[in-house]
This record gives structure tokens, sequence and C-alpha cells, in this order.
């Protein structure tokens, strides 16, 4: 248990930084809920996301060897988390860009 631990802080402390910055996108994405609906529930569900694959992209790791199996199939995993990760930050810049008006055209000098 205590190996498990210590294995749960060096790959879970490094990313807090990374954390926080997902929980005050999500803080904004809940206060600004009543202006752009689906633009906060589309930041939310990528800031999740995210979260989820931190926490599964170090851990994952670890277990699957812990567990004895080869290399390959961490390889694997890490691909295709990493391909569910590079979705998620398409909808984020999805959300960012999404229901803005066409800037105006600047006059003539």
């Amino acid at each position: 248990m205590e190996e498990t631990s210590s294995v749960l802080l060096s790959v879970l402390l490094p990313r807090l930084p990374f954390f926080a910055v997902m929980a005050v996108a999500c803080v904004v994405a809940v206060v600004r809920w009543d202006k752009h609906p689906p633009i906060s529930a589309m930041v939310l569900g990528a800031c999740a996301v995210d979260v989820l694959l931190g926490v599964a992209g170090g851990l994952l790791p670890f277990f699957m060897r812990e567990r004895g199996l080869p290399m390959s199939s961490v390889g694997l995993v890490s691909g295709g988390l990493s391909v569910v990760g590079a979705a998620s930050r398409l909808v984020l810049i999805a959300a960012v860009f999404m229901g803005r008006d066409a800037a105006p055209a600047r006059p003539a000098a």
C-alpha cells in the first residue's frame, strides 16, 4: 500500500498545476453558464475529460507494468489516451471560437 501511495503522489503531485487550471476553467464555465450554455457545457466536458486523462495517463502505465503487461500494451493505451486528449482539446478550442460574430469591417483610412 505504501508503494501505491508514493506512486500516487509522484504521478499526481506534478500535475496539480494542470488540475488547478482545469478547476478554474470549470468555475468560469459554471459562472457563465447563463450567458453561453453550449459553450460552457463544452468547456466542462473537455476539462473533465482532460482531468480524467491526466490521472489515467499517469496511473495506467504504472498499474499495467505492475500487472506484468508488455510494454507494447502500455504504448497502445498511452496512444489511445493521447487521441482522446487531442479530441478533448479540439472541443475546447471549438468552444473558444464558437458563437462569435464576425468582426466588423474596418473603415478605410
